[in-house]
């Protein structure tokens, strides 16, 4: 059987005077709840390399991060989350200078 690949691309573009500071971008991967079926994250690929770190460098001024819901609100705690945990929640936190851009990919197979 044949994989499917996905991937989405985020472009943040700052055209403010000034920096952005701890931009927050929430995202989802799927999570299959069947034995039949696996999602496997291919990118950010630091949360695939180490998924109980706190925050991952992806690039310059860009971190990753397993996140995990506290009922309907996002757990801002620094507590370790790992990818089962956080049932496919994660962030990226970015700082964007004045002027620039940012590029976020988020990619898996089914």
């Amino acid at each position: 059987m044949d994989n499917t690949y996905f991937a989405q691309n985020i472009t943040i573009q700052n055209t403010r005077l000034s920096s952005i500071s701890q931009l927050r971008v929430s995202e989802h991967v799927p999570v299959s709840i069947s034995d039949k079926v696996n999602v496997n994250l291919l990118e950010p690929n630091v949360l695939v390399s180490d998924s109980r770190r706190k925050s991952m460098q992806v690039q310059d001024k860009v971190r990753a991060r397993w996140v995990r819901l506290n009922g309907d609100t996002q757990d801002d705690s620094e507590d370790e989350v790992d990818a089962e945990n956080a049932q496919g929640l994660f962030e990226w936190v970015c700082e964007i200078e004045a002027g620039k851009s940012v590029d976020l990919t988020l990619a898996w197979e089914v």
